[in-house]
C-alpha cells in the first residue's frame, strides 16, 4: 500500500499523518510503507517450495484481481459515491465539507478490521473538530464471504448487521454499505480491510494505506 515518506512512530501512521496535514497542509509523495523485517534464511529455506506452490495457485489470482481494480493513485480526485448508511441516510461525496476527508474501507467480519475499530473511533474523536471528516465504507458482498471466514464474528456484512455493529461499538462516523454492486469500492481499489484513503480540501488523494503498522496489542491510547 502506498504512503508518505516519514519517520512516523509505530502504531501512529494515520494519526501523525493527519496532524502533519492539519499543521502544514502539504504532503510529500508516496512510497511503499510495508515494513521490511528481513528473512531468516535458515527458517525460510525449507519453506521455499511450499511458498512457490502457494504463489502459483493463489498469488496469480490476487494479482489479476488487483489489475482489474487497481488502488487509486496519489493525486487523483476522489470518485463520487451514493451509498446507504447504517443511520438510514444516503451519502455522497458532497455530504463531507471538511478540509480533510478520511475514507476507511472496513467491514464487520474481518478480525483485523475489528481490531482497528476502537482506533478509528479514537481518530474521529481527536480530529473531527479540527477540520477532518471520516466515513467508513464496507466493500464486501455478503454472499461472497466464506463460511470459515465467519468463524471470527457473530455478524455478517449485510447492511442490517452493519447497523447492529455500528450501534454496539458506538460508531460516531457514517458507516456505508457498498455490498450490492461494489461499484464505489472498485473505483477506490482497497486491497484489504481496513484500508485508508486521505483526501485534501480539493479532494485529491494524498495518502493510501494502513491505519498504522502495529496490529497486535496496540490500543488508541498506547504511547511510544
Amino acid at each position: 500500500m502506498a504512503a508518505v515518506k516519514s519517520n512516523f512512530q509505530p502504531g501512529h501512521i494515520v494519526k501523525d499523518y493527519i496532524y502533519i496535514f492539519i499543521s502544514s497542509n502539504t504532503i510529500s509523495g508516496p512510497v511503499n510503507m510495508t515494513p521490511n523485517k528481513g528473512l531468516n534464511s535458515a527458517y525460510t529455506k525449507p519453506r521455499l517450495y511450499s511458498l512457490f506452490v502457494l504463489l502459483l495457485f493463489s498469488g496469480f489470482a490476487h494479482l489479476f484481481s488487483q489489475t482489474d481494480y487497481p488502488t487509486l493513485e496519489i493525486g487523483v480526485a476522489a470518485p463520487d459515491f451514493s451509498l446507504p448508511g447504517t443511520d438510514g441516510r444516503i451519502y455522497s461525496l458532497a455530504d463531507f465539507k471538511a478540509n480533510i476527508l478520511v475514507i476507511i474501507f472496513t467491514c464487520n467480519h474481518c478480525p483485523t478490521a475489528q481490531t482497528y475499530e476502537d482506533r478509528i473511533i479514537s481518530l474521529f474523536d481527536k480530529y473531527s473538530k479540527r477540520g477532518v471528516d471520516f466515513v467508513a465504507i464496507s466493500p464486501n458482498d455478503p454472499q461472497s464471504v466464506r463460511l470459515d471466514e465467519l468463524g471470527y464474528t457473530d455478524l455478517g456484512d449485510e447492511l442490517e448487521d452493519m447497523k447492529i455493529r455500528a450501534e454496539y461499538k458506538g460508531f460516531n462516523f457514517p458507516y456505508l454499505y457498498d455490498g450490492d454492486t461494489q461499484e464505489s469500492s472498485k473505483k477506490y481499489g482497497p486491497v484489504a480491510t481496513p484500508h485508508v484513503f486521505i483526501f485534501d480540501k480539493d479532494r485529491k488523494l494524498k495518502y493510501a494505506g494502513r491505519v498504522d503498522d502495529s496490529e497486535d496489542g496496540i490500543t488508541p491510547d498506547t504511547k511510544h
